[in-house]
This record gives C-alpha cells, structure tokens and sequence, in this order.
C-alpha cells in the first residue's frame, strides 16, 4: 500500500510488562492515528509479519526487548542485517521478529524499511492483565510522543 505505514505494537498483554508494545498501541489508537497508518497489535507471529509487511511503504514495531539495559531504557533503531538474530529476538514470542527478519533475509525477500521501538522490561509474567511496571510505563509515554512526532 503506498505511502501506507504499519505499526505493529507487539507483546502480550497477560504478561506484565511484555505487553508494553500492545500499551503503546492502545494509547496512540485512542490519540489517533493518521488515515495513511494500519495500527496491528496483540501477540502477532512473525509469519503474519512476513506476509503483511511487503504491502506496506514502512513499517515501525514496538515491543520490549531483552537488551541488557536498565528497565525501562529504549532504544530505536533501524532494522539492519547485522541487528538480526539474538539481538532482535524478543521476549515470550514463538517465531519473533528477530527470526522472521532473518528468515526474510535468507529468502530473498522484499521488505520495506523497519524500524524498531525496543523497550527493557523489568518483569515478564502473568498478571491477567495489562499492568506495566512503573519505569516501563513511563518508557511507553516516552515512546508515544516519539512515534506522534514522527507519524504526524
């Protein structure tokens, strides 16, 4: 779809803070989101990724990340090669993003450009509800402005 986006808020929302993705998504839905973005949340695979993906000008993910910072730190980034791997490699998701990148690469395929909103996590759990810790719930306010500033 030209000059279409899709933002993907990735996590489980039962699993404290994996579910930042999915909060950040929520809260930008609620704001609202320009008519040229398709707003994807939930615990989504990376095949449905790998399908989705090619139809899009760009896409931007959000998810939390083991990235051996501080809870709640951030981090975006371009989806590179050499990003691929562990590094991308996310919490409590069967077949990541990190994997399906990587899968994409070997396979020869098209994909837009990707960029990432990773976010560290301070507790992966069940919670039985969407309930982030305090430095991971300010981290999720960070990022929206972030995204609001660069989807607007």
């Amino acid at each position: 779809m030209r000059g279409k986006t899709l933002l993907v808020g990735l996590g489980n929302d039962f699993m404290g803070d994996d579910g930042v993705g999915v909060a950040v998504a929520k809260i930008l839905e609620k704001r609202g989101l320009p008519p040229n973005v398709d707003l994807l949340e939930g615990s989504v695979d990376g095949f449905t990724l790998l399908e989705l993906m090619p139809r899009y000008e760009r896409v931007i993910v959000v998810d939390a990340a083991d990235m051996g910072l501080e809870p709640g730190e951030w981090r975006a980034f371009e989806a590179k090669p050499e990003l691929l791997g562990k590094n991308l490699r996310t919490l409590t998701h069967l077949f990541s993003l990190g994997e399906a990148l990587e899968l994409a690469e070997r396979l020869g395929l098209n994909l837009p450009p990707i960029k990432i909103y990773a976010i560290q996590p301070k507790f992966i759990g069940f919670t039985g509800k969407l309930r982030l810790t305090g430095s991971v719930a300010r981290a999720a306010q960070a990022v929206v402005a972030s995204l609001q500033k660069e989807l607007n």
